[in-house]
């Protein structure tokens, strides 16, 4: 297990929207997730960056299912991704072989906590590649399961497709919920 990132996915609460009329994801991410419930935490070399699963999970969801995905693909590669929140700004740009991932996150721009200094000074991060994906799983389970709990279907919500699929593919979970 490494000490040096993990995410707790905690407990949120979610409710059934008035209306399951959405145009995306985020959408109906928005609409499920209580503001006051439970956030995320991302602990990023024992930083704990709060991810509120009614904003931020939403708009950064499409990105996790790409990241993901680029790393199941191929055994060596690199990556980019500019996380798009305004709560959850930053850059970060994966490089790995084999089981071996290094994330350099210099790029800080945006964290609730005001972290993005402490942040900066611990920018890169060295974890196995399985590992660090695994840690996702718990969080994209929670999402799934509150918009299925909440009448989305595949036909109302295509993205919910790609959401399972993703799930389908992460054969482990992280730390917290082995």
């Amino acid at each position: 297990m490494s000490t040096e990132f993990w995410i707790q996915a905690s407990c949120p609460r979610w409710q059934m929207p008035r209306d399951l009329e959405v145009s995306t994801v985020d959408e109906a991410i928005e609409a499920v997730f209580h503001r006051g419930t439970e956030d995320a935490f991302v602990v990023w070399r024992h930083v704990y960056i709060p991810l509120s699963y009614k904003y931020d999970v939403g708009a950064i969801l499409q990105d996790v299912l790409q990241m993901v995905g680029e790393l199941l693909a191929a055994d060596s590669g690199e990556w980019q991704v500019d996380w798009p929140s305004n709560t959850f700004g930053a850059r970060w740009h994966f490089a790995w072989a084999g089981e071996r991932l290094v994330i350099t996150a210099s790029e800080w721009r945006s964290v609730v906590g005001d972290t993005e200094e402490l942040l900066r000074r611990r920018s890169v991060l060295e974890i196995g590649k399985s590992e660090f994906v695994f840690e996702w799983k718990a969080l994209l389970e929670r999402v799934r399961d509150a918009l299925i709990g909440a009448g989305y279907t595949f036909d109302a919500l295509p993205e919910l497709e790609r959401l399972v699929e993703a799930l389908r593919r992460i054969v482990g979970y992280g730390a917290l919920y082995r």
